[in-house]
């Protein structure tokens, strides 16, 4: 797996790394749209043929929510201007994308701080 990292001098994805993600995550995509379009079909369709209680029914919805959730959910994604705006609505939903590097500098200020306090104050970070 292209992600999984054993030092800071590799954590920089190359090009071949990117492309085979690439490769998988397009392959996933078309079987999680695939299965999402089936299970989604299914409930509503037995629903409206009366193989469901409304229990039934609503119990599969939610499922359904629980097991597909996106960012998106309660927003039609035809309802956005531009892909721009779709993607900020996702980006509010997510919360803040912290960088590699950040994420680097927070894990060393951490490990200095430890190693700077007493024994005192160890373990209250």
């Amino acid at each position: 797996m292209p992600f999984e990292r054993d030092s800071l001098k590799s954590r920089f994805l190359s090009v071949d790394e990117l492309q085979e993600w690439l490769r998988h995550e397009l392959l996933n995509l078309d079987k999680e749209v695939n299965i999402r379009k089936e299970e989604a079909t299914r409930f509503v369709g037995a629903y409206g043929r009366g193989e469901l209680t409304p229990e039934e029914a609503t119990d599969r919805y939610h499922l359904y929510q629980h097991r597909w959730f996106t960012p998106l959910d309660g927003h039609y994604a035809i309802k956005f201007d531009s892909d721009e705006a779709l993607l900020a609505a996702i980006d509010r939903t997510r919360g803040r994308y912290v960088p590699l590097r950040e994420l680097e500098q927070n894990r060393t200020r951490r490990s200095q701080k430890r190693e700077n306090s007493g024994p005192e104050t160890r373990g209250r970070d």
